[in-house]
Parts: C-alpha cells; sequence; structure tokens
C-alpha cells in the first residue's frame, strides 16, 4: 500500500463524499482504487468495464428519456464516457489521493479516467445494477 494514501475509512468517507453514494459492500469501492500493479487478476480493470459499460448505459437511457435524438446521445457518449473528460472530473473530485499505485507513482490521466470507471462499475454493482438508485453521471457538467 502506497504510504501517501489516506486510511481504508477516509478513502471510503472521500469516494462516498464525491460520488454521492453509499456502499452496502465498501469492498467493492476499494477493490475499485486498487491499480493493475497493486492487486492480483489486474486489480480494477474488471470492474472498469462494467463502469464503462454503465455509464453509457446511463447516458443513453437519460437521454432517450428526455426525447434526444441519437445524435445527441452519440455526442454525450463521446464527451461524458472520454478518458479525458473522466479522468478530469475524478482529478477535480480528489480521487488521485485515494488510489492505491505502487510505489508512490503519480496517478497519470489513464490511470484516474479507469479509476473512475472502475468506481461507477463498483457503485453499479453494488447498488444491484439498479441505474436509477445510482447516482446521475456527473449532473452539474
Amino acid at each position: 500500500m502506497n504510504p501517501a494514501v489516506p486510511p481504508r475509512d477516509d478513502i471510503l468517507i472521500e469516494i462516498e463524499k464525491a460520488t454521492g453514494y453509499t456502499f452496502t459492500n465498501p469492498s467493492l469501492c476499494l477493490k475499485a482504487l486498487q491499480t493493475a500493479g497493486c492487486a492480483a487478476a489486474g486489480g480494477q480493470k474488471s470492474l472498469a468495464q462494467v463502469g464503462d459499460a454503465a455509464l453509457r448505459l446511463a447516458l443513453v437511457t437519460i437521454g432517450y428519456g428526455k426525447g434526444a435524438s441519437r445524435g445527441q446521445i452519440d455526442s454525450a457518449l463521446r464527451t461524458k464516457a472520454s478518458n479525458s473528460h473522466l479522468a478530469d472530473q475524478g482529478f477535480e473530485r480528489g480521487f488521485d489521493g485515494c488510489v492505491y499505485r505502487i510505489g508512490g507513482v503519480d496517478v497519470s490521466m489513464k490511470m484516474m479516467a479507469t479509476a473512475v470507471q472502475a468506481v461507477l462499475g463498483a457503485v453499479f454493482l453494488d447498488c444491484n445494477k439498479n441505474i436509477y438508485r445510482s447516482p446521475t453521471p456527473y449532473p452539474d457538467d
């Protein structure tokens, strides 16, 4: 574990504040913050795949519900689900202080985007795959 990363309970509090979601299974959240080099079986990569799919599903469903055109939905997907946007959101919310990584390595944009996707995946699984119970992906953006 990186000594710069705060204790487990502090990490959970920070992530829950940043997402607006309280985990019933905190281990999902913590797994989402483990980079590939810090954990067996690739760390957060599988959760990041779930998070990417859940984010896309949420954005398409929200767009559909608002009567958005396919072009508008595609534009939202290109913007909101992009690695650069996800990384920016993670850094703005202080996730970089919560990501477990090997020996003080700086959190890159790619690492941050993967961590945000993994946290979204953890939320999606923790709320029993109910996108309506999950927090809306970055509603203010």
